[in-house]
């Protein structure tokens, strides 16, 4: 991982990570994108705040 960063990092003024093993759980659905991803269950309708995984 450190010759990784070392590669990546010469000369880049940003640097982001994940956790990739929760990572669709990290990234959020704009809020105007979020009834595209609407469902409806007995309980009521449902809407995803960040990306699902799969």
């Amino acid at each position: 991982m450190e010759q990784t960063i070392q590669v990546l990092g010469n000369g880049y003024q940003l640097f982001s990570k994940f956790d990739m093993k929760s990572g669709f759980w990290q990234i959020p659905i704009e809020e105007e994108d979020r009834h595209k991803t609407a469902f409806i269950t007995p309980e009521g309708l449902y809407e995803w705040n960040v990306l699902a995984q799969g």
